[in-house]
């Protein structure tokens, strides 16, 4: 599987310093004219998206407190089993 981060801010200049500061592990993507938020109906930030190999949304979460790791946890182990 794949994880991207997508950044949704016209200049991305403010992403690159945000991952200065806090450098993530998977690629972040521009998407300044929001085709993926459009796509995936995304209206907060953040917002979790999971797509299966066959590009269809299995699960979308809203928001970030901790413990929604386990939640996207599970649903990894679910989509890799399949």
């Amino acid at each position: 599987f794949t994880v991207l981060g997508v950044n949704v801010e016209e200049d991305a200049r403010n992403a690159r310093g945000f991952l200065k500061n806090f450098p993530v592990d998977f690629p972040v993507v521009l998407d300044n004219k929001n085709q993926v938020s459009k796509k995936y109906n995304v209206i907060a930030m953040p917002t979790t998206v999971v797509v299966d190999r066959d590009g269809n949304m299995r699960f979308l979460h809203k928001g970030y407190k901790p413990g929604d790791e386990e939640k996207y946890r599970k649903m990894v182990k679910k989509l890799v089993r399949e």
